[in-house]
Formats: structure tokens, C-alpha cells, sequence
């Protein structure tokens, strides 16, 4: 026989989420397994919504916070920020193709060809 389940506030599990702990130490705080966190998304909608539900506000709460220290001048806070939410125009990327967007084009030099350029250059020297 299957043990009785055992009664979930689940205003709790949204304010344990929004607090920002992970399921495992939710279950934790809560007196119940990961598994038994698992199961309970899965065969309750109520239960799934209220840890989604505590995740966004625990999400909104940091989002304010960095955007309250990006108001005041936080130079790293504006940083961050705009690279995270317009990355398009923030991001620090290097463009690692070719002519026309196609590959970069490699070229394998000898040792003789490396002798070839000092000869040269020194010529192009001595001519001064």
C-alpha cells in the first residue's frame, strides 16, 4: 500500500522558489524528495505553476535590483544589463569568417617560405 501523501502549502513552495533555492533544497525545506518533487510537477498542474510562479519573481526581483544599480551609475550593472537585453547592439563578439561570410581562409607557410620574407625584407632594408 502507498504511503499517504503528504500536504504541500503551495504558497510556501512559491516563496521558497522565488527565494531562489533549487527543487532539491526546496524538498529539503519542505521534508520531501527531489523525486517526490519530480512527480508532483508532473501529475500537478497547481504544483508545477506555483514553482514557475516563484522562479519569475525571484527572476523579477534581481532583474529590478540590477536595474535599480544601473539607474544610479553602476557602470558594471549597465554593462551587464544591456548586453544581456539587447545583445545585438552590446555584445562583444569577434567575426570569425571569411571573405563574403565565408570561411577563414588558412595558409600553411615552411620554413623556407619564412626564409624567403627575411631575405626579402632584409633586401628591402639594405636598400635604404
Amino acid at each position: 500500500m502507498a504511503r499517504p501523501r503528504k500536504p504541500i502549502n503551495l504558497a510556501e513552495v512559491t516563496n521558497l522558489a522565488s527565494r531562489g533555492l533549487t527543487e532539491e533544497q526546496i524538498g529539503a525545506a519542505l521534508g520531501i524528495s527531489t523525486d517526490t518533487i519530480r512527480r508532483r510537477k508532473k501529475d500537478y498542474a497547481e504544483f508545477g505553476e506555483a514553482l514557475k510562479k516563484g522562479k519569475a519573481q525571484g527572476v523579477a526581483m534581481v532583474t529590478n535590483a540590477l536595474f535599480k544599480n544601473a539607474q544610479e551609475g553602476n557602470v558594471v550593472a549597465q554593462i551587464f544589463y544591456l548586453k544581456n537585453r539587447d545583445p545585438e547592439n552590446w555584445r562583444e563578439r569577434v567575426e570569425h569568417t571569411g571573405k563574403g561570410g565565408g570561411p577563414v581562409e588558412t595558409v600553411n607557410y615552411t620554413a623556407d617560405d619564412y626564409r624567403a620574407a627575411a631575405r626579402k625584407i632584409d633586401s628591402l632594408l639594405d636598400d635604404d
